[in-house]
């Protein structure tokens, strides 16, 4: 085993990350390895042997890939150490990833060394390998091969009866392009035997090796199969009816901005994300956009932030009402939501049933056969009778989970698709269509209004004109009744008058 000549070193040629045991020598052909596992498993070791032996330098801080190189057998191996994986957040398993790969140079990785020592697999040996694959994808299972390190004779038969008739092992090498090798450390012809194992592996397969390049298009295939598996959810519905607090449930915290009113707390439409079961799960609340007096421009413009927000769009709307509330209001809000997004929308809507305690022992089945009325029914069958029930007091995510099972279904029955800024264009552009036929309807109802509006007018005066000559009647009977009045009352004085004369003349008479 033969080292690398110091006189030989082109320092163009050294990476500054990780550390070095040799230098480079310019002619020599590159095996580039990359060594995992958990801790304990004996990376260091397998380098040591590899590499001839000699004590390596570890790395400058703990958690760091760190680089060997050396010449061997007339190759030149580079040979990269990899941190354990398992447990670590997905952040640093993909730096260190790039970490290994960037060292390998331009060549990028022959082999992926899984080194497991020999005794049963723990669930971290599989771990191991699962982050591996899982962070580089399927394009890694060609350069992956398992490396069982052992300290007696590897072609024992008590060894290779214990490797053979491990199903856990079986079941790895399966999904390793390299297979599974037995070596003892201590012999050198084993060791050569693995780099001879690695230069065959890298002549197969076509690209030769992992490298930078490859590791960007995983990434680039990564954000797209992300963008295709996310679910990406807008609420609509009327002020009041618990959009923001059926967000935050969908959540699992307290994002958006609630407070029991009938007024809009959410002034702008507002974006946020979670992750479910490992995919991201993207919300979008919308203020009273769907208010009756919303002004229409305010509406537009969020109108098309709830679609913007969720580039290319959101594959559901859930149409937010809340249990035993649908007020003529609520009615006409769901007329403002079908000429906002039209007719295409209701086959990505699921209705959003909120207040779900107020069911008590009732079956939200039983609720809409015997305490609905007909509108609301037909409501439920124009968009296909999917709903969902939510209790927004109730903190198991069962429910959340059990909402998103029906929006994936929803999903899968759309092919996919989404509702896009196109869909929400067509609206606009059938709306444009429906105008002249509306401005129709609103002249007719305008002439029909008008038409009663004489008529009432009409009816008043007439009314008034009756009024007014009962009024003159009445008066004219009371002018007569005060006149006889006035007779009478001076027919009485008269007599009055009579009547005392006549008392004195009697009175004159009887004294003479």
């Amino acid at each position: 085993m033969l080292k690398a000549n110091k006189e030989d070193h082109d320092p163009s040629e050294e990476k500054d990350t990780g550390q070095t045991l040799t230098f480079r020598t310019k002619e020599k052909p590159c095996l580039n390895l990359v060594l995992f596992g958990r801790p304990g498993a004996g990376k260091t070791s397998v380098a040591e042997s590899v590499l001839g032996g000699s004590e390596l330098s570890a790395a400058s801080s703990p958690g760091q890939c760190v680089k060997h190189q050396a010449e061997v057998c007339g190759r030149w191996v580079s040979l990269v150490e990899l941190p354990a994986l398992s447990g670590k957040p997905l952040e640093t398993v993909m730096q260190q990833c790039l970490s290994c790969i960037s060292l390998c140079g331009p060549e990028g990785v022959h082999a992926f060394i899984l080194v497991l020592p020999q005794g049963p697999l723990t669930d971290e040996d599989k771990t191991e390998l699962k982050t591996i694959q899982d962070t580089l994808s399927s394009r890694v299972q060609p350069f992956t091969m398992i490396l069982i390190t052992v300290d007696s004779d590897s072609t024992d038969p008590d060894v290779l009866q214990s490797v053979k008739g491990d199903t856990d092992i079986q079941e790895l090498s399966q999904i390793c392009g390299g297979g599974a090798l037995i070596v003892n450390l201590r012999d050198q012809q084993q060791v050569y035997e693995l780099l001879e194992s690695v230069e065959t592996l890298r002549d197969k397969n076509q690209p030769h090796s992992f490298n930078m390049e490859t590791f960007q298009q995983v990434q680039i295939e990564r954000i797209c199969d992300q963008k295709e598996h996310n679910l990406r959810i807008t609420l609509i519905g009327k002020t009041g009816t618990g959009k923001s607090s059926s967000g935050n449930t969908i959540l699992g915290r307290e994002e958006f901005y609630t407070k029991l009113s009938f007024k809009s707390v959410t002034r702008a439409c507002q974006k946020a994300e979670t992750e479910v079961d490992g995919r991201r799960v993207a919300v979008v609340d919308t203020p009273g956009l769907f208010d009756t007096d919303t002004s229409s421009e305010e509406g537009n413009e969020e109108k098309i932030r709830s679609i913007s927000l969720l580039d290319p769009g959101p594959h559901v709307f859930l149409l937010v009402l809340q249990i035993g509330r649908f007020t003529p209001e609520e009615k006409q809000s769901l007329e403002v939501i079908k000429k906002a997004f039209g007719k295409e929308h209701k086959k990505f809507t699921i209705v959003l049933l909120t207040h779900g305690d107020k069911l008590e022992d009732l079956t939200v089945e039983e609720y809409i056969e015997n305490e609905c009325d007909a509108s609301f029914k037909e409501l439920l069958s124009n968009y296909g009778n999917r709903y969902q029930v939510f209790n927004n007091k109730e903190s198991d995510h069962s429910q959340v989970k059990e909402l998103l099972k029906k929006i994936d279904s929803l999903v899968k029955e759309n092919g996919g698709e989404c509702y896009t800024n196109d869909k929400l264009l067509e609206a606009e552009v059938d709306m444009k269509r429906e105008i002249p036929k509306i401005l129709r309807e609103k002249d007719r109802e305008r002439d029909e209004m008008e038409r009663k509006y004489k008529e009432e007018i009409n009816e008043i005066k007439t009314k008034l004109k009756q009024n007014e000559e009962k009024r003159k009647e009445e008066m004219g009977e009371k002018m007569a009744v005060e006149r006889r009045l006035q007779l009478t009352k001076k027919q009485l004085e008269d007599e009055r008058k009579k009547r005392e004369r006549l008392e004195m003349l009697l009175e004159r008479r009887e004294n003479k």
